[in-house]
């Protein structure tokens, strides 16, 4: 029997669609010998290769070298061949005959039910159909990955199984992507705990101190503070830490050591020497002590004080004894011991008390002056003081020695209201604002107009809102300022400048709110210059005034001062 070309064995193969032969011995002859009995007539279907040569096979047997060494014209490539239609096949393309030509496509439907007349089904099975074929799990060569477990045929897998993608425990499932996210699930760490930076805050928010003493100075409103000596619990208010324990605001925790509805009896008291209760006996004892009875000097314990000392049964008390209210002694009419003391015993030194008498005569120096000294008499009458209250009655006491008039001068500037400053021959002295003065500084006043009357104030500062200079050269010794219409709400303050220099050293001139005028202003000045020099520019500022509508009109400035 001829060889069958259209059945891989083992002297030839099917690669790629093409018929392989490895033995040289097979010939195109021997496969013409014997064509494929459903061979059809009108196409080339067959491709096999020999000696690397390639060749075609048509219904009647007849062979046609393709290419390769020794074939048709020496072509080298496929698309060389004269019958060939497509030069560029891509993936899975197969070249099909069609009539007198091949041309490379993919294989249709048509193709397929072909294929089925020339290739045996063992074929079709193996290389078209291989759906329809199984294997063991020892077949399957990636072992250790899921490929080598079964797979559930229904339902959930159970262990040792491929979980199936429907698989009901995979409902809600998240991603390990989401792990320790918002939204999420939590992480654990190495002791399998949750970490704290993923826990609430409330959660670690308990903290446990010794006692309350020992909680912080200020505490944080969302934690929770255990004092461990008394269990109790806190929160921190902002202000103070709260007790929020369950019986907190109880006023009493335990009786005796007792809780609950607590009923105590001598029984649950244990009896010490100061008393935690009163027994019969001890009211019988009390009793006794509420009557008459007595003690000892010895029994009295505040020794040191006038109880440890006794008293006289009557009559004034003797040495020892307490001194009672009706001893004689303590009588307004009891009369002093006679007894005298040295001038060292005098405690008030500083005064005359510290000072020798004269034994007899009058006082000498350091010594006392007695009411019968002879220099206190005129004509050996006491002066009395109101001998002394006018000029003629000192005159009259014709008094000589010591008391003779004595002979002094004053110049006329130490009397007090006196001011001789600038006098000069020719000088006369006038009197003026309350004192006499030379002439020529007799007061002078200047009085400037700093607005209309009726144009309400404005603030001017820093500008001013008037300037003139000075007629003279003046000493100044006061300043005041009024309107016609007063301020309400706020004061007007003004602001004097002599060559650009303020002449106050404090509070500014000021008219009060409700005043018309700076006299009598609860914010005194101060003047810094007083020296205003002849021709000097005036400046007159005013840095605040009433509050609209009500600022104040019609300001006037006075300089007071004497002439220089």
């Amino acid at each position: 029997m001829a060889l069958d070309p259209y059945n891989s064995g083992p002297d030839r193969k099917i690669i790629d669609g093409i018929l392989q032969f490895t033995d040289i011995e097979d010939t195109p002859q021997n496969i013409i010998s014997d064509p494929h009995p459903n061979l059809p007539s009108d196409e080339r279907v067959l491709l096999y290769s020999k000696n690397g040569i390639l060749y075609s096979l048509n219904s009647s047997g007849v062979q046609t070298a393709l290419g390769g060494e020794g074939g048709g014209g020496g072509a080298t490539e496929l698309a060389a061949l004269t019958d060939v239609s497509s030069a560029t096949p891509t993936d899975k393309h197969f070249l099909i005959g069609n009539g007198s030509t091949w041309e490379s496509r993919l294989l249709t439907e048509g193709d397929v039910s072909d294929l089925q007349d020339y290739v045996l089904s063992s074929d079709i099975d193996a290389i078209i159909d291989a759906s329809t074929h199984s294997h063991t799990l020892s077949d399957i060569t990636d072992s250790g990955t899921a490929a080598a477990l079964n797979v559930a045929v229904s339902g959930d897998a159970a262990a040792g199984e491929v979980v199936k993608g429907d698989d009901s425990r995979l409902t809600g499932a998240q991603q390990t992507s989401e792990k320790g996210q918002p939204s999420g699930y939590a992480s654990l760490d190495g002791s399998g705990k949750v970490p704290a930076a993923e826990l609430p805050s409330y959660v670690d928010d308990v903290l446990e101190y010794a006692d309350l003493g020992s909680f912080p100075v200020t505490g944080e409103s969302s934690k929770i503070y255990v004092a461990q000596d008394s269990g109790r619990i806190y929160r921190w208010t902002g202000s103070i830490y709260v007790e929020v324990s369950a019986d907190a605001g109880a006023p009493v925790t335990s009786v005796n050591t007792q809780t609950g509805a607590v009923v105590l009896d001598t029984g649950d008291l244990t009896e010490v020497t100061d008393k935690r209760y009163v027994t019969d006996a001890d009211l019988t004892t009390l009793s006794d002590l509420a009557g008459g009875h007595t003690h000892t000097l010895s029994e009295i314990t505040d020794s040191g004080t006038s109880a440890a000392l006794d008293v006289a049964a009557s009559g004034d008390a003797a040495a020892g004894e307490v001194v009672k209210g009706d001893d004689s002694r303590l009588t307004d009419s009891r009369t002093p011991t006679a007894h005298t003391h040295t001038l060292a015993q005098v405690t008030d030194s500083g005064t005359s008390a510290a000072l020798d008498v004269a034994a007899s005569g009058d006082a000498a120096a350091g010594e006392v002056v007695k009411g019968d000294d002879t220099r206190l008499v005129a004509g050996g009458t006491a002066i009395q003081a109101s001998d002394l209250d006018s000029l003629s009655k000192i005159n009259a006491l014709a008094l000589d020695g010591d008391f003779a008039d004595a002979t002094h001068t004053h110049a006329l500037n130490d009397l007090s209201d006196v001011n001789t400053s600038g006098a000069a021959d020719g000088k006369l002295l006038s009197y003026s604002g309350g004192s006499w003065i030379v002439a020529d500084q007799e007061t002078k006043e200047i009085g400037l107009a700093v607005s209309d009357e009726t144009t309400p104030l404005t603030v001017s500062s820093p500008n001013a809102l008037g300037t003139f200079r000075m007629p003279l050269a003046m000493s100044l010794l006061s300043v005041k300022a009024s309107v016609t219409t007063a301020p309400l709400n706020a004061d007007i303050i003004v602001d004097i400048k002599v060559g650009g220099t303020t002449i106050f050293n404090g509070n500014l001139l000021t008219i009060d709110a409700g005043s018309k005028t700076s006299v009598g202003s609860v914010a005194p000045w101060g003047l810094s210059v007083t020296s205003l020099a002849d021709d000097a520019e005036i400046e007159i500022i005013t840095t605040q005034v009433g509050v609209n509508p009500d600022e104040g009109a019609g300001l006037k400035v006075w300089l007071i001062g004497t002439k220089v």
